[in-house]
């Protein structure tokens, strides 16, 4: 509820012309250029873990398949109902694609579940993490571009395609993998006593720049709504596609699969981790990156607060039903 307050206050910041454009793009540069690298970073510290590659690579193996099944959803519901422009339509993608992925679903597991499970869980959320910003930063920035930033990037050399890919997030995800094989950095990222004084002051910093995402990235979804004209952008249709596949089809999809189809070996665990995942709504920083690269961004961050809502609604049935296995 904090966080929906926090959103709150950037939406009243920006109706009542406290702050302006200026403000909302500088903000939206460091939230992208800095906070998300520095989060991405720490994730991939605390996330990648040998002992845990077989629960992972079921919870990575499920999140790309929803991932890339949310995206041919979104465009065949958009292909199917007619009525928006190809940047909104590969913004309604976006929006089925790609999750809230830790700031909803790892306070929730870790509030679910004993304590001595909490490091083993916070480990498949950020699988589940990985998946989703590897592909968000790199594929789902390209759906989130305008048209003329796409005709720029088709007609780019190379070179110049292959560098422009390195958005600072992929590049903050990249060097996360680096870090994560230095022992004394993985350590200290995930609270081993032993870990070298230098190691804990590298990731003390990185933790203390991610800490702000949730707050600063809410903040400014709610000023990038407060400066929309929501009668115009937020439609039925703009609603309901991501709707009906995030909060229904999605989780149902992955629950389908535990109790009657390939999935059912799977722990409880696990099964908590996957289905709280696939029900959780739209990720916040993707109005944040659309206005960042000039995509539909007034559609992509308005649907957020009808969805969020309705996710208040959705998800406990189907952490109930989780729980029930």
């Amino acid at each position: 509820m904090s966080l929906y307050l926090v959103s709150a206050l950037g939406f009243v910041a920006v109706r009542r012309r406290w702050l302006g454009d200026e403000a909302i793009s500088a903000l939206t540069r460091l939230v992208i250029d800095i906070i998300v690298p520095a989060t991405l970073m720490v994730g991939m510290l605390a996330g990648l873990d040998r002992s845990t590659l077989a629960e992972g690579g079921v919870v990575i193996l499920i999140m790309l398949g929803t991932t890339l099944t949310g995206l041919l959803f979104g465009w065949l519901a958009g292909v199917l109902w007619p009525g928006g422009t190809p940047v909104s339509n590969r913004a309604l993608a976006a929006l089925c694609a790609f999750q809230n992925g830790i700031y909803l679903p790892l306070p929730l597991v870790l509030s679910l579940i004993p304590e001595e499970q909490h490091a083993r869980g916070a480990v498949l959320v950020g699988c589940a993490v990985i998946v989703l910003s590897s592909i968000q930063w790199t594929l789902g920035v390209w759906l989130l571009r305008s048209d003329d930033q796409l005709a720029v990037a088709r007609t780019a050399k190379w070179r110049d395609s292959v560098r422009g890919a390195f958005s600072p997030p992929v590049t903050g995800l990249l060097i996360g993998a680096v870090l994560a094989g230095i022992a004394p950095l993985a350590q200290a990222a995930r609270d081993v006593p032993s870990a070298p004084l230098w190691a804990q002051i590298v990731v003390d910093t990185l933790q203390t720049i991610a800490q702000a995402m949730a707050p600063l990235a809410m903040m400014l979804l709610g000023m990038l709504i407060g400066r929309s004209e929501l009668r115009r952008v937020l439609t039925l249709r703009s609603v309901a596609i991501p709707s009906l596949w995030r909060l229904i089809v999605a989780p149902a999809l992955v629950y389908a699969a535990m109790e009657l189809g390939p999935l059912g070996w799977i722990g409880s665990l696990v099964g908590l981790v996957l289905l709280v995942e696939a029900a959780a709504p739209p990720a916040v920083n993707l109005g944040v990156a659309a206005r960042r690269y000039g995509g539909d961004w007034e559609t992509t961050s308005s649907v957020m607060l009808p969805m969020y809502a309705l996710s208040l609604l959705t998800i406990p049935v189907w952490v109930a039903l989780a729980l029930g296995r």
